[in-house]
């Protein structure tokens, strides 16, 4: 049964939707790296105060582990987990548009919150898979 679980957890399917978009997310989210320079010019700021948008990710992937249990428990797992994606789309095409400083780091924000969602999405999937979910004789884990 053990070498079924680990047979599971390497799956064709959870190496194609979990892992590999888990390293491309990582990978573009470390691309803003060079571009702070551009960011400086651009919005007329100073190193420092352009770094802010790799503190903003941290800052909104913090909030939404803290608000996505919550939204989970109230709306339903489905519904939080759909929107990850989406968010993480809809802000990630937003943000070289940004008109602003203030908008940029506000597309940062939802950005980090958007991975959180879909790091969740993973744990979850995963659990369910590794048969640590809910059933006959187990006890319900929350999340």
């Amino acid at each position: 049964m053990a070498d079924e679980r680990s047979q599971d957890v390497l799956s064709r399917h959870l190496l194609l939707s979990l892992y590999l978009p888990a390293v491309l997310l990582s990978l573009g989210e470390s691309m803003v790296t060079p571009v702070i320079r551009i960011f400086t010019k651009r919005f007329e700021v100073g190193f420092a105060t352009a770094s802010l948008v790799f503190v903003m990710l941290n800052v909104g992937a913090l909030a939404a582990a803290f608000s996505a249990g919550y939204l989970m428990d109230k709306i339903g797992r489905r519904p939080v987990l759909l929107a990850g994606p989406i968010i993480m789309a809809v802000s990630s095409l937003m943000t070289p548009f940004s008109g602003s400083f203030t908008a940029l780091l506000c597309w940062q924000f939802a950005v980090g919150a958007a991975h959180q969602a879909g790091s969740k999405r993973a744990w979850a999937s995963l659990r369910t898979r590794s048969g640590m979910g809910s059933g006959p004789g187990r006890r319900r884990l929350r999340g």
